[in-house]
């Protein structure tokens, strides 16, 4: 049983949560920006379905990220030890936050 028990990390979450805020509080308006000037009618992109190709491989990487924070904080909030599951070393995986984190950072780059 002390094999299968993790060992709880001190409370190390608030930076992450404070970046994770800040990030995406950057990166939405610039999406609602790009989405509302992509709407408009304007001169024809050249080689618009290879940027297309590139922006959307980002876009999977992204949002494989978004998700996979969002299945960590369901399986904290379930109480499954996940980080058992995927054999994560106890003492340096990352947290759902901390996922999350790479996730908004990852979303203001692009």
């Amino acid at each position: 049983m002390e094999r299968l028990r993790t060992r709880e990390k001190p409370n190390q979450h608030i930076p992450a949560v404070f970046n994770v805020g800040f990030f995406l509080g950057l990166a939405i308006p610039l999406l609602l920006e790009g989405l509302v000037s992509a709407r408009q009618a304007g001169p024809e992109i050249p080689e618009a379905g290879f940027l297309l190709q590139v922006w959307g491989g980002f876009g999977l990487i992204t949002l494989f990220l978004l998700l996979f924070g969002i299945n960590c904080w369901v399986w904290t909030v379930a109480k499954i030890n996940y980080t058992f599951i995927f054999e994560f070393d106890t003492k340096h995986h990352l947290d759902y936050r901390q996922y999350l984190e790479v996730h908004s950072f990852e979303k203001r780059c692009n």
